[in-house]
This record gives structure tokens, C-alpha cells and sequence, in this order.
């Protein structure tokens, strides 16, 4: 076994990370603050690394970040990259194309779908993939409505 954590967190200190674990969506911020728990209730690194199924180091690199920045330290931040530039074309076109009818443009439905959009996209130059399509319509706020799936003869 490995030595005890001779960590002390104050209340407000529980709470926070108590609060990071009940609230994130992410499982590496949840096993972090979980594991920061565990090591101020007196656990070794090793024992919370087997528990959370990290190495004992990545818990020393969790305090680290909890001692210099606190909660926010915890956060997982969104991976750096270049901006999409087709993306930012996509968007200026979007609009102009939605307002077209699809049956005009020799599509059988009546209602646009995200990949006749992105087909659209790529004949205007503009190669994107349809979920990149449906990223782009997320950022312009403008939500394609899924049609209510019924079974035949049930129209009227």
C-alpha cells in the first residue's frame, strides 16, 4: 500500500468538488473531483488510482491543478485547433439555401434533409460533411424539425 494522503480540504473545498461531481457531464472531471475526495478522506494516491482506474501520478497531476486553480483547475478545456474555414462558408450560404424550396432544386422531399443540404453545399463548392452541416445550423440557431414517423394507413 502506499502512504496516507496527509491532504486536508476545508468545507467549502468538499463542497465545491462535491458539486463538480453531482453537476459535469464529463467523466474525467467527475473521477477527478472524486478522486480528490477520496484523498482528502485520508486515502492513498495508489488506492484512489486503483478505485478510479488512473495511475497514482495523474492523482498527484489532479491536486496539482486543485491547488493552483482551485475547481476550475479540474475542468476539461476544449482541445485548441484551427478554426474550420469550409464551416464559415457553410454558414454564409446556409441561410439563402434554406429559403430555396428542395423539390425546385430536383430533391423528392419536400423538406430539406442534412445531407441533401451538404450535396447542395458541395455543388456551390463547399465540401462539407453533413454533420458539419448540422454543427453550422446549430451555430446559425436554426433547428431542422424531424417529421413525426407514422405507420401506413394511419393518415387521414
Amino acid at each position: 500500500m502506499g502512504r496516507s494522503s496527509g491532504i486536508t480540504l476545508t468545507k467549502v473545498q468538499q463542497r465545491q468538488l462535491t458539486t463538480l461531481s453531482q453537476t459535469t457531464k464529463d467523466v474525467r472531471e467527475y473521477r477527478a473531483s472524486r478522486g480528490l475526495l477520496l484523498r482528502g478522506k485520508g486515502q492513498s494516491a495508489q488506492q484512489v488510482a486503483s478505485q478510479l482506474g488512473v495511475t497514482p501520478k495523474q492523482v498527484f497531476v489532479w491536486w496539482r491543478h486543485f491547488r493552483q486553480r482551485g475547481v476550475s483547475g479540474l475542468r476539461v478545456k476544449k482541445a485548441p485547433g484551427r478554426p474550420s474555414r469550409k464551416k464559415a462558408q457553410a454558414k454564409q450560404l446556409l441561410p439563402a439555401l434554406l429559403k430555396q424550396d428542395p423539390q425546385s432544386l430536383g430533391y423528392l422531399k419536400g423538406r430539406w434533409v442534412l445531407r441533401d443540404l451538404a450535396r447542395e453545399l458541395s455543388k456551390a463548392g463547399v465540401t462539407l460533411h453533413f454533420s458539419g452541416v448540422h454543427q453550422a445550423l446549430k451555430e446559425l440557431d436554426i433547428n431542422l424539425i424531424q417529421p413525426q414517423l407514422r405507420a401506413p394507413g394511419s393518415i387521414q
